[in-house]
């Protein structure tokens, strides 16, 4: 069975534009699930172990500081903004974490979330900010 040229190049066209429908699409989800990371200073360390990033925005502007999430963790729209210098942040395996934020200010500020946290812990929301002085 043989197909005319017409219903051919229309069914050539449909698959054209899914095809680029879908691109569009892959790359809309690409950046709507974009991890940011930006990190300035010397020393800083961002040690991440099989943990499972989905908009997650890190700041850091100094030295000396340390992050470090572990296995299966599974961290999505959570801030994480370290300004001064000698910080730490621990996040151990399987924890889950939700629409949250993690401030650290001025210097040498620890936050120890241990293993298998999970929202209903921290109550969906959780903002934790941390100084010394």
């Amino acid at each position: 069975m043989t197909f005319p040229k017409s219903i051919l190049k229309g069914i050539w066209q449909v698959q054209k534009r899914s095809h680029s429908l879908r691109v569009l699409l892959s790359k809309c989800y690409y950046y709507l699930n974009r991890n940011n990371r930006r990190i300035h200073g010397k020393r800083n360390v961002l040690n991440i172990e099989g943990a499972y990033l989905k908009k997650v925005e890190i700041n850091v502007a100094g030295d000396d500081n340390y992050i470090s999430i572990r296995a299966n963790s599974r961290i999505s729209n959570v801030k994480i903004d370290m300004k001064g210098s000698g910080h730490c942040l621990e996040i151990g395996e399987s924890c889950i974490l939700t629409a949250g934020s993690f401030w650290f200010q001025t210097r040498d500020c620890t936050i120890i979330v241990g293993n298998q946290t999970n929202e209903l812990t921290w109550v969906g929301i959780f903002i934790l900010e941390i100084t010394t002085g």
